[in-house]
C-alpha cells in the first residue's frame, strides 16, 4: 500500500493564534517536592501529577501535595515518566530503581510491582523508564532501561517479556520510551540503538539507525522519545533533531536546529513531544527550550518551508521559560501547556485568553520607555504614548517606532489629535508642543503662562483649546493666542478636562471647582459642584455619548448631564462601583461606558448594570492616570496607568463564560478535636466520621492553573443552613464539632471579574452517632426506663405511705405544739390575771403591816401571809420570763458596769433573808476587774434562780456564790458558779435537768415547777453564754455559767443609766402629804375589775373624789363630760382598751391636759413603752401598794399646780413633743429613761393663745369670759374647765392676774402714771386697780415703785 503524508506546518510570527498567553511558574515555594521534573500526567478528576527525582506531586490548581517513600508508600523517590490510565483512574509511576508503582487516584492507595527472580511473570527489571497504553484496555507497555519491554496484564498483574532473550532480532534492551498506534505497531526508543517498530502479534521487530550518508535516515541513534499524534503520525526525538517517520518506505523527514534560522528547531536534542488539542505539536529539548508547530494534513511542504515557534529564556517576559532544558511537556484538560524543566520546576503556558493586555518596559517589541503612562492618543493604526519623564513613544502595528524627547519637560501629560491632523502635546513644565500632519518635526507653541497642561479640545472653526493649571488658552487657526477669561473676569484653574459640544458651549472640568459650562463668549451658563448636587468637585474627564449627553468622571463616581444642563444619572459605590474615583472614560460600540479607576476597570452597561474588573490572572493593574485613554481602530480601549498601558477589546470579552467547577482536594480529620493531629483522607464524595472525630478541614480548588488565582470561593453546609458564606481561609474551610447527622458541603467558584458562578462541588459528610445514640443503646435505654418506671412506681407507693405517716406525725406534732403553746398562753394569761387579785392581797397586807395598832401576834401572821404572796408573785414573774424566752420575745439590753457589785448584792440579800440556821450562804468574789457588758435583768434572773434552787434543795450545809475570771484556749471568760451540799443528782438526771417541766425525782419532797432551770438555760443562751452542771447524789451540785469577757454584744440594744421617772422617784421617798384643799380633786378610775375599783376608791376617798368607769369607752365618755383632775386606767379592758382610750384622750383638745396613770398586770417593758407613747404620765405594775399610788398621784398633781403658776407668770415652758404623739408632752427614751411631768406642748400653746387674747384686748371693757370663749371657739364651760385644770385659776382670775402683771411691767418703765397705766390695762376704777395690783404683788403701786427704787407720779 502506498501512503502519502500531507503535512503543513505554519508559523505565527507573534503567537497570533493565542490571545497573549502568559507563563506561570511553580517551584518548591509552591510545595513542589523537587525542581527536577521527569514526567507530567493528569488523572480523570483533573488533578495534574508531576514526577520528580525526589517524589511525586499532585497539583490542585494553586499548590502541590507531595508524596514520598516515607509518607505515601511510594517504592522510591527517584522517578521517571508517568502515565494516567483513565480506564480505572490509575496513575502508573515509573521508578528509576524500584519497579512500577500504581496509585489509585480515588482511594489514594498504592500497589507495587517489583522484579522477582523466582516469578517469571513479575516485571522484567526494576529500572522502569516509561509506560503507555497498549490500546486494548487490558494492558500496558512498560519499557525498562536494562531488560527491554514488558506487556502488563492489568487485571492479574502479570508481565510478558520482550527483549533480546525472547525475540529474534531484538536490537538492544536499553529503552527510553515506548508508544503504540492502536493498529498493532509498538514504537521503541533505544538509548543508543536507534528506533524500532515492534509487531507483537507477528513477533517481528525492525530497527532503524542513523546513516550519515542518507539524509532520509534517522537523524540520531540516541532516541529519547517516540510519539504518535492524533493523525497516527510517528514523531521521533533524537540527539540529532526531530524526525517524522514514514512507515511506508521507512524513511524519516528530519528537522534540525540552524543558528542562522530563528524559525528552525530550537535544539537538536529532543527530550519529549506532545500534541495539544488545537493540533499544535510541542517539542521539549535539552538546553534550548521548546519549539511548537502547527500540523495540518492538507498539503506537502519541504522541511525548509516549515517554521517553528520557539519559546526560550530570552522570550518575552510573559512567555519566558525558567530553564532551557525541558524534560517533559504536557497539555492538561483545561488547555494549559506544562513544561517540566530539569532544575527549575514547572512553567505553565496558560490557555485562558487574557482579558487585559499590559504593555510596559518589558513587553518587547511593544515596550514603553517608562512604566508611568500619563497620556495616550490614537493616530490611525499608530499610537502615541506620553510618559512621566521619558517623553513620548510612537507605536505601530509591529512595535515601537520611535521615542521623542524634544520637549522642554519630558513629562508629557496630554496628547490630542486635532481636526487638521496635527498632534498636540501638553507637558508639566515645558509648555505646549505641536507636530503638524505629515511633518516629522515637533514645534513648540508659545502660550504665555501655561504650565501643567492636562487637556485639549477642538472648536468648530479649527481653534484648539488648551487647559492648564492657570486657566484656558485658545489658539486660532491663524496662530493667534487668546486667554479665555469669564465675563466676570474670573479664570478657571487646575483644568483637567475640556469639551466643546455641538452648540459651541465649553465644558470645563477642574480639580477642586467641579464642572463649569460656558458659552462661546465665556459667559457662565451653569456650574455643578458639591453644593448643588455633584458628587465631587474633582472632574477628571468628560465624554460625550451618541445621544449628545455628557458623562463626567469625578472623584466620587460617574455623572451624566443632558444638553439642557440637567443631571439625570449618578453612578457610585451604591450602584455597584468597586472604586468611585474615576480617572478616564471610554465608550464601546454598544454604548457601554468603560471607566479606569484607582482600583481597576469598571463598565456601566447600557442596561444600567455595573461590572468591576479588579484582578485578572495575576496581571495587576490599577492606579490609572487621569485623562489617559484612547480607542483603537479595532474597537480596543487603552488606559494609561503608572504600571504601563492596559489594552482590551470589549468585543472579545465574554461575561458569560462559566468558571470551572472546584474540586474537593483534601479532607483532614482532626483527632481529638480541632487542636489534635489531622488525619489526611483522599478526596471523596462521601466521608464518614466517628462521633468524637467530628472536626474536619475541607480543602478545595479550581484545578485550572490559569483560573485558580482569579476566583473566590463560597460554601454552604446543608444541615446547618442554606446560606452561602465566603471562604475566609482561602481555599479551605474547617467545620468544627459537627453534631451527629448527615451534611452536604457544597463549594462554588466565583470569578473576581464578574463571571457567572461555577457549578458547586458537593461532599457528603456523615458524622456517626455517639454510642449512647446507637440502636443497641436505645434498647438498653428502653429496658432501663422500664425498670426505672417499675422502680419509681414502687418508690411512689412507698413515698405515698411515708408522706401519709409524716403528715400524721406532723399533725400530731403540730397538735402537741399547739397544746403546748395554748398551755403557755394559758399560763401567761392566768399569771396576768393572778396579778390583779394579788393587788387586792398584797396592797391591804402592806396597809395592815403599817398599821401601828396591829397586835404583834397578828402582825407576824400578816407578815407570813405577805411573804407567801410575794413568793407567789415571784413564781408568776418566773413563768412570764420563761414565756418570753420560749417565744423569743426577750432581747438583750446590755450596759457596761461592774458585775461584782450586783453579785455581791444578790449574795448579801440571800444571806440576810436566810432563816435556816443549818444553812450557810456565802459569797466569794475573786480580785479582778469585772467591768464588762451584760444585761442586769437577765443576769439577776439567772443568779436568782440558781441561788433559789440551791437553797431549796439544801436543808443543811453550805451554798456558795462565786465570781471569778477564767481562760480557755486563750479566750477570757467571766464565770459565776453556784454550789451547794444538798441532795445532788444522778447522771441520767443531768441529761434532762434543763428540759422544760422536768423535775428531779430524788427531790420529790421539794416543790418545784420544772421551768426554773429551763428558764436559766434559755437566758444563758440569750446572753451568748454557756452553762455546766456537775453533781453527785447526796454530795451536792455545782452550776457554772460563763460569758465572754470581751463580748460587747453589737447586735443588742444599749441600756441607759437607770433613772426612774420623777413621779416614781417621789413615790419611793418619804413624803409629807399636804393638807387637802377645801375642794377635793376628782379622779376617774377606769378598770373592768370591780374589786380593784373598790380598793382604789377606799384608798383615795379620803383625799379625792373617785368616779368609776368599767371599760375604756365609758371612761372616755366620762372624761370628756366630767373633766376630772386625773385618770387612773387599766390597759386590758373590754370594748376599748386603755391604750386606745389614752390616745383618744390626748388627741382631744378638751381632755389632752388631764394627767393619766396606767395601772396594769403587764410587766413587760414593751407595755411601758406603749403606755408612755400613748400619752401616759406614769406607769404602775400590779400588784401595787396604796402608798405608791398615793405618792404618785400627789406628785403629779402638785407638779401640775406649780407648773400652772409659772405658766401664768410667764416663766413656764412646754416640753417639746419628742415622743411623736400630739399633745402628749412626754419624752420616752427607753424603759429606764426619766419621764418628766411637765406641761404639754398643746397646753402651753393653749395658755399662750389665751394670754395673747387678753394682752391684745387688755384696755377693752368688753374683755371677759364670753369674749375669750368666742375668740377661742369654745364653750364657756369648756374654756373654764380647761383654764382651771391647766392653771388652777378661773378665767376672770387669769384676766386680773394678766392685767396686774402688765401694769407692773408698765410701772417699771417709768414712762406712765398710775392712772394712765390703770386705763391702759382696762381697769377704769383706781380703787379696783389698786386692789387688783395688791392681790398680785402684795403692795400698792406706789410701794411697788419704791421697792424697785424709782419714784413715780400717781
Amino acid at each position: 500500500m502506498k501512503y502519502r503524508i500531507l503535512l503543513i506546518v505554519m508559523l505565527s510570527v507573534e503567537l497570533a493564534g493565542f490571545a497573549e498567553p502568559r507563563m506561570l511558574h511553580f517551584g518548591r515555594e509552591h510545595g513542589l517536592s523537587n525542581n527536577y521534573i521527569m514526567g507530567i500526567a493528569q488523572d480523570a478528576k483533573g488533578y495534574v501529577w508531576v514526577s520528580t527525582e525526589s517524589g511525586l506531586n499532585r497539583f490542585d490548581g494553586s499548590s502541590f501535595r507531595a508524596f514520598r517513600k516515607d509518607s505515601a508508600s511510594l517504592s522510591a523517590n527517584a522517578l521517571n515518566r508517568l502515565y494516567a490510565d483513565h480506564y480505572a483512574n490509575t496513575l502508573w509511576i515509573a521508578t528509576q530503581r524500584y519497579g512500577l508503582d500504581a496509585l489509585d487516584c480515588d482511594s489514594y492507595t498504592f500497589r507495587h510491582f517489583r522484579h522477582n527472580d523466582a516469578d517469571t511473570a513479575s516485571i522484567v527489571a526494576d529500572a522502569v523508564t516509561s509506560v503507555c497504553d497498549a490500546g486494548d484496555e487490558r494492558g500496558l507497555w512498560v519499557c525498562t532501561y536494562t531488560d527491554g519491554l514488558d506487556y502488563m496484564d492489568k487485571k492479574n498483574g502479570t508481565f510478558t517479556h520482550y527483549n533480546t532473550r525472547t525475540v529474534d532480532g531484538w536490537p538492544d534492551d536499553r529503552l527510553w520510551d515506548v508508544d503504540a498506534d492502536g493498529i498493532g505497531n509498538v514504537y521503541l526508543a533505544h538509548a543508543d540503538a536507534g528506533f524500532s517498530v515492534f509487531k507483537p502479534e507477528q513477533g517481528t521487530i525492525r530497527n532503524y539507525r542513523h546513516d550519515a550518508s542518507d539524509p532520509s535516515s534517522l537523524p540520531g541513534d540516541m532516541v529519547r522519545v517516540v510519539y504518535v499524534d492524533r493523525g497516527n503520525n510517528v514523531w521521533v526525538g533524537t540527539d540529532g533533531g526531530l524526525a517524522l517517520f514514514n512507515p511506508i518506505d521507512g524513511t524519516f523527514t528530519s528537522f534540525r536546529h540552524s543558528d542562522h534560522d530563528k524559525g528552525s528547531l530550537i535544539s537538536n536534542n529532543v527530550l519529549d513531544i506532545t500534541q495539544s488539542r488545537d493540533g499544535r505539536l510541542w517539542i521539549a529539548t535539552e538546553n534550548g527550550g521548546v519549539s511548537s508547530l502547527e500540523v495540518q494534513n492538507t498539503m506537502m511542504r519541504s522541511p525548509g518551508q516549515i517554521r517553528f515557534t520557539n519559546i526560550a529564556g530570552e522570550t518575552d517576559a510573559r512567555q519566558r521559560l525558567s530553564n532551557k532544558t525541558v524534560e517533559s511537556v504536557f497539555q492538561d484538560s483545561f488547555g494549559n501547556v506544562w513544561f517540566g524543566t530539569y532544575g527549575d520546576g514547572l512553567d505553565v503556558l496558560t490557555s485562558r485568553d487574557a482579558i487585559f493586555d499590559r504593555y510596559d518596559t518589558t513587553t518587547r517589541p511593544f515596550d514603553t520607555s517608562y512604566n508611568s503612562i500619563m497620556a495616550i492618543c490614537a493616530d490611525g493604526d499608530s499610537m502615541w504614548v506620553g510618559t512621566d519623564g521619558k517623553g513620548v513613544d510612537l507605536f505601530g502595528s509591529s512595535g515601537k517606532i520611535a521615542n521623542y524627547r524634544d520637549f522642554g519637560d519630558n513629562a508629557v501629560l496630554a496628547i490630542k489629535k486635532a481636526r487638521d491632523g496635527a498632534i498636540w502635546f501638553g507637558t508639566y513644565g515645558g509648555g505646549v508642543y505641536r507636530k503638524p500632519r505629515g511633518s516629522s518635526k515637533i514645534q513648540k507653541i508659545n502660550i504665555p503662562g501655561t504650565g501643567d497642561v492636562r487637556c485639549f479640545a477642538d472648536e468648530a472653526d479649527g481653534s484648539v483649546l488648551v487647559g492648564h493649571g492657570r486657566g484656558i488658552a485658545r489658539r486660532r487657526p491663524d496662530g493667534r493666542i487668546e486667554e479665555l477669561v469669564a465675563s466676570d473676569n474670573s479664570r478657571e484653574e487646575l483644568v483637567r478636562t475640556l469639551w466643546v459640544d455641538s452648540q459651541g458651549r465649553i465644558w470645563v472640568g477642574s480639580f477642586g471647582a467641579g464642572l463649569a459650562v460656558y458659552d462661546s463668549k465665556m459667559k457662565m451658563l451653569e456650574r455643578f459642584a458639591t453644593w448643588n448636587g455633584l458628587q465631587s468637585n474633582t472632574v477628571n474627564y468628560l465624554l460625550p455619548d451618541k445621544d449628545g449627553k455628557i458623562w463626567a468622571a469625578t472623584g466620587e463616581g460617574l455623572a451624566r448631564f443632558t444638553p439642557d444642563l440637567m443631571t439625570d444619572t449618578v453612578i457610585g459605590g451604591k450602584e455597584g462601583l468597586a472604586d468611585s474615583f474615576i480617572e478616564a472614560l471610554a465608550a464601546d460600540s454598544e454604548g457601554n461606558i468603560w471607566m479606569s479607576t484607582m482600583g481597576g476597570i469598571s463598565v456601566l452597561y447600557a442596561d444600567g448594570s455595573v461590572r468591576n474588573y479588579k484582578h485578572d490572572d495575576k496581571v495587576g493593574f490599577g492606579d490609572f492616570a487621569a485623562g489617559s485613554v484612547a480607542a483603537g481602530l479595532d474597537g480596543s480601549i487603552y488606559f494609561g496607568s503608572h504600571y504601563g498601558v492596559v489594552r482590551f477589546n470589549p468585543k472579545s470579552m465574554d461575561p458569560g463564560v462559566l468558571m470551572p467547577r472546584p474540586e474537593i482536594t483534601d479532607i483532614s480529620v482532626f483527632k481529638g478535636g480541632s487542636d489534635g493531629v489531622a488525619e489526611l483522607f483522599a478526596p471523596a464524595s462521601l466521608v464518614k466520621l466517628p462521633y468524637r472525630e467530628n472536626t474536619v478541614r475541607v480543602a478545595f480548588n479550581v484545578l485550572d492553573a490559569s483560573s485558580a488565582s482569579a476566583v473566590d470561593y463560597f460554601y454552604r453546609v446543608e444541615g446547618l443552613g442554606n446560606d452561602w458564606y465566603p471562604s475566609t481561609d482561602g481555599n479551605s474551610v474547617i467545620l468544627g464539632n459537627l453534631p451527629s447527622g448527615t451534611y452536604k458541603f457544597a463549594v462554588k467558584a466565583v470569578g473576581r471579574n464578574g463571571e457567572p458562578d461555577s457549578e458547586p462541588a458537593v461532599l457528603t459528610i456523615k458524622v456517626g452517632a455517639p454510642f449512647w445514640a446507637t440502636w443497641w443503646a436505645k434498647l438498653c435505654y428502653f429496658l432501663v426506663a422500664a425498670a426505672l418506671v417499675l422502680f419509681l412506681i414502687n418508690i411512689y407507693k412507698k413515698r405515698i405511705k411515708l408522706e401519709y405517716d409524716l403528715t400524721l406525725e406532723r399533725r400530731n406534732t403540730r397538735r402537741q405544739q399547739e397544746l403546748t403553746a395554748e398551755r403557755m398562753r394559758f399560763f401567761t394569761n392566768i399569771t396576768h390575771e393572778l396579778r390583779t387579785p394579788l393587788t387586792l392581797i398584797i396592797g391591804p397586807l402592806e396597809d395592815l403591816k403599817c398599821d401601828p395598832s396591829m397586835p404583834a401576834r397578828q402582825g407576824r401572821k400578816i407578815s407570813l401571809i405577805h411573804g407567801a404572796a410575794l413568793r407567789l408573785l415571784e413564781l408568776i414573774n418566773t413563768i412570764l420570763e420563761f414565756r418570753k424566752t420560749e417565744t423569743q420575745n426577750r432581747s438583750l439590753k446590755v450596759q457596761r458596769a461592774d458585775l461584782s457589785g450586783m453579785i455581791r448584792e444578790l449574795g448579801n440579800r440571800y444571806s440576810a433573808l436566810n432563816t435556816n440556821s443549818n444553812l450557810i450562804i456565802d459569797t466569794d468574789i475573786e480580785p479582778g476587774d469585772y467591768h464588762i457588758w451584760f444585761d442586769p435583768e437577765v443576769m439577776s434572773m439567772i443568779v436568782d434562780n440558781l441561788m433559789s434552787n440551791a437553797c431549796k434543795y439544801t436543808s443543811e450545809g453550805r451554798v456558795s456564790l462565786r465570781l471569778y475570771h477564767t481562760e480557755e484556749s486563750g479566750v477570757p471568760f467571766t464565770e459565776i458558779s453556784v454550789s451547794d451540799t444538798g441532795l445532788g443528782m444522778e447522771n441520767e438526771t443531768l441529761d434532762h435537768i434543763f428540759d422544760r417541766y422536768y423535775r428531779n425525782h430524788n427531790a420529790e419532797s421539794c416543790l418545784g415547777t420544772g421551768i426554773g432551770l429551763a428558764l436559766v438555760y434559755n437566758l444563758v443562751k440569750l446572753h451568748h453564754g454557756e452553762i455546766f452542771v456537775d453533781s453527785e447524789p447526796h454530795r451536792g451540785s455545782v452550776f457554772r455559767f460563763r460569758i465572754h469577757s470581751e463580748n460587747c454584744y453589737p447586735e443588742a440594744s444599749r441600756r441607759e443609766e437607770s433613772v426612774l421617772p420623777a413621779a416614781e422617784l417621789a413615790a419611793t421617798q418619804d413624803i409629807t402629804v399636804e393638807a387637802e384643799p377645801e375642794a377635793k380633786p376628782s379622779i376617774l378610775v377606769v378598770e373592768d375589775n370591780v374589786d380593784i375599783i373598790n380598793y382604789i376608791s377606799e384608798v383615795l376617798s379620803d383625799r379625792y373624789t373617785v368616779v368609776p368607769a368599767y371599760n375604756g369607752a365609758e371612761g372616755l365618755e366620762k372624761a370628756r363630760r366630767l373633766q376630772p383632775d386625773m385618770i387612773i386606767s387599766d390597759i386590758m379592758m373590754p370594748e376599748m382598751d386603755g391604750i386606745a382610750m389614752a390616745k383618744a384622750l390626748k388627741a382631744d383638745e378638751e381632755t389632752s391636759f388631764i394627767p393619766l396613770v396606767v395601772i396594769t398586770a403587764k410587766t413587760a417593758s414593751e407595755a411601758r413603752v406603749e403606755a408612755y407613747e400613748a400619752g401616759a404620765d406614769s406607769f404602775i405594775s400590779k400588784p401595787f401598794s396604796s402608798t405608791l399610788l398615793n405618792s404618785r398621784i400627789h406628785n403629779i398633781l402638785d407638779t401640775r399646780h406649780r407648773l400652772a403658776a409659772k405658766a401664768v407668770s410667764g416663766t413656764a415652758q412646754a416640753v417639746p413633743d419628742t415622743a411623736g404623739t400630739a399633745g402628749q408632752g412626754r419624752r420616752t427614751g427607753g424603759l429606764d429613761s426619766p419621764i418628766v411631768s411637765t406641761m404639754s406642748e398643746a397646753d402651753a400653746e393653749f395658755i399662750e393663745k389665751v394670754k395673747g387674747i387678753i394682752t391684745a384686748n387688755m384696755d377693752s371693757a368688753e374683755l371677759d369670759v364670753q369674749y375669750i370663749a368666742r375668740e377661742m371657739a369654745m364653750s364657756h364651760s369648756t374654756l373654764y374647765r380647761k383654764v382651771k385644770a391647766v392653771t388652777g385659776l378661773t378665767v376672770n382670775s387669769l384676766i386680773r392676774k394678766c392685767r396686774a402683771r402688765e401694769a407692773g411691767r408698765l410701772l417699771e418703765t417709768g414712762r406712765y402714771t398710775v392712772s394712765e397705766i390703770s386705763y391702759m390695762v382696762g381697769i377704769s376704777s383706781p380703787g379696783n386697780f389698786r386692789q387688783c395690783f395688791k392681790e398680785e404683788f402684795g403692795v400698792n403701786p406706789s410701794d411697788y415703785l419704791k421697792g424697785k427704787g424709782r419714784g413715780q407720779t400717781v
